[in-house]
């Protein structure tokens, strides 16, 4: 199963406004075409919410979905996030339920959340990242605002919703809380279990914990000059199943070094955590 780590819970609400159940109620004395009222007692005719949000729920989840993921995007794109080593992270609907009708969802990184706090401190401080979270709000709220009505009026179809500034009501809440709990503790912790030498010939690692590493990604970038972004199109990787507590293991880059260069980056993947080792090649 692939680690996940959440950022942000983002929760939307759907409510039917007053104006709006007054006209759908006088539509429905005329014609009674519309499904979604019912009756109370036998007597009094009113609009059930749950039975329309229901029946529709999908087309809610997709209107956060289509507000939301653009705009995180953006964000995340602006603020330098390499998508070559994780990709930006990913709106999830958690659940619906009455109330009139609430979306629970959560942004998440497909990563653990050592790595993924590395990823975050590479590009941003988390307190300026929470806050240019929370400045994205108003935006998402208009959108999704926008989209409900949209889909709501065309599926119930009565003209008279049109006139209405605001048929359907909503409601956007940005929890960044997940975000500002993440912590380096885990990172501190791995840090010291692993050793990377270089040579003029290859590269060597050791593992220096008692347990193994599982699933370790080994890259090498050779690069003329010094870089702050990897691509991991330019590196030479090798996948190793597990390296076993304090055993050593050597790869030649012999094939992989171009003449001229003499700078060499290193990064190790496992489980746990991304680690980043920088060199100057000895020369020859």
């Amino acid at each position: 199963m692939i680690n996940q780590t959440i950022l942000i819970n983002v929760r939307a609400s759907i409510r039917v406004s007053q104006q709006t159940i007054g006209i759908l109620r006088l539509h429905y004395k005329e014609n009674q075409k519309l499904s979604w009222f019912c009756s109370k007692d036998g007597n009094e005719i009113y609009f059930n919410q749950k039975v329309f949000f229901t029946e529709y729920r999908r087309l809610w989840n997709d209107c956060l979905i289509e507000s939301c993921q653009p705009e995180f995007d953006d964000f995340f794109c602006k603020l330098g996030w390499n998508t070559n080593f994780i990709e930006y992270p990913q709106i999830t609907i958690l659940e619906t339920y009455e109330g009139s009708w609430i979306i629970e969802a959560a942004v998440i990184v497909a990563a653990s959340v050592t790595t993924t706090y590395a990823v975050i401190k590479a590009i941003s401080e988390i307190p300026d990242m929470i806050e240019g979270l929370q400045k994205l709000k108003e935006k998402i709220a208009t959108k999704f605002q926008k989209k409900v009505n949209i889909k709501a009026i065309e599926i119930i179809d009565v003209e008279d919703l049109l006139e209405l500034p605001e048929a359907f009501g909503t409601d956007i809440i940005i929890d960044a809380r997940p975000l500002e709990a993440l912590s380096p503790k885990d990172l501190c912790e791995h840090s010291i279990h692993l050793k990377v030498n270089v040579t003029s010939s290859g590269i060597v690692i050791e593992n220096l914990s008692d347990n193994a590493m599982k699933n370790l990604r080994i890259g090498l970038f050779n690069n003329q000059n010094e870089i702050s972004q990897w691509h991991f199109a330019d590196a030479y990787v090798k996948t190793v199943i597990s390296l076993f507590g304090h055993q050593t293991m050597s790869i030649d880059f012999d094939s992989f070094k171009r003449a001229g260069y003499s700078r060499l980056d290193c990064w190790v993947q496992d489980e746990t955590g991304i680690y980043l080792f920088n060199f100057l090649i000895p020369e020859n």
